[in-house]
């Protein structure tokens, strides 16, 4: 039997965070928490534990999602995916040196 990935979810749009999680039920993930910040997916993570994180790079407080990014390779060391909708190379290229497993353009 083929073991299920567990993914946290990290946007602050909520209707985005509802679409995207129906859509990873679908293919056949199980969304372990929906989270809104930077500080609650700290917290979530110090408590919990997950396969992998996707991280919309603009959280509350601008690009905390690169932040958010950082501070996941320094203390828990799990695999992210950052999702952006940006064609602002400046932002791209601060969260490359997050160095994320991926990152993803927003397609819907």
């Amino acid at each position: 039997m083929r073991r299920v990935i567990q993914v946290l979810l990290v946007g602050k749009d909520s209707s985005f965070n509802e679409e995207m999680a129906g859509r990873l039920i679908e293919m056949g993930y199980y969304i372990k928490a929906v989270i809104h910040k930077t500080s609650d997916a700290i917290t979530y993570l110090e408590n919990n534990d997950g396969d992998i994180l996707l991280i919309d790079i603009h959280l509350k407080g601008g690009q905390a999602g690169i932040e958010l990014g950082l501070l996941i390779n320094d203390l828990f060391q799990i695999p992210f995916i950052f999702l952006s909708s940006t064609d602002d190379n400046s932002i791209i290229e601060q969260a490359r040196r997050a160095h994320p497993s991926s990152l993803s353009d927003l397609l819907f």
